[in-house]
């Protein structure tokens, strides 16, 4: 005959989940925020390149960076809201970081964006320019400790829309974030953590 397992058992179980889900995360100090060593953010709040920053962390995790990143659906949620354009750029990821105890904000966005469709030879084209930008920011300060530019990426493909697609659903620009992070995350990797600077 089976037995039914006894509550304590039941609770048991579950709260031995509890503590091992709570010892994968950051430690939470006396002012109650999560520290991470890095939030990677998007700018600006109106339309981020689509999936840089998301790629840029990612790309981290596949170098093994030792840090804690700050979870990108939060950042997500939270580059609506921190009002960053223009000048205001570094001090609003600063104070994104910041409210979420990030010891080091980094800014992902482009320098350079231009999109066309264009025809030619009885073919439509969607023609991109890029050139993707990293800025590490201080989140006290919003201070800018360092930059990097990537170069100046230009690709274009046969369209068939009648209009320029949004920026999330353009795959001529997502090819070229791809491009641009893999060759940004080597420097952003080496000043995170000096120890492994390779470029």
């Amino acid at each position: 005959m089976s037995r039914e397992r006894s509550p304590w058992i039941r609770w048991g179980g579950a709260l031995a989940g509890l503590l091992l889900l709570a010892s994968c995360l950051p430690a939470v100090p006396s002012d109650g925020l999560a520290r991470y060593d890095v939030a990677i953010v998007g700018a600006p709040s109106s339309g981020p390149v689509p999936g840089a920053a998301l790629g840029l962390a990612d790309a981290l995790v596949e170098r093994r960076y030792g840090g804690s990143i700050l979870p990108n659906d939060v950042t997500r949620f939270l580059e609506l809201r921190a009002g960053m354009v223009g000048a205001r750029v570094p001090q609003a990821a600063a104070r994104l970081g910041r409210s979420m105890g990030a010891e080091t904000v980094v800014v992902v966005d482009a320098a350079r964006l231009d999109r066309e469709r264009t025809e030619g030879q009885g073919t439509s084209w969607l023609r991109v320019v890029l050139q993707l930008r990293v800025r590490v920011v201080d989140p006290v300060t919003g201070s800018v400790l360092a930059e990097r530019l990537d170069r100046v990426r230009v690709a274009e493909r046969a369209y068939e829309g009648d209009t320029v697609p949004a920026l999330r659903d353009d795959p001529v620009l997502a090819g070229l974030s791809r491009a641009a992070v893999g060759a940004l995350t080597p420097w952003l990797h080496g000043i995170l953590e000096p120890s492994t600077q390779t470029f």
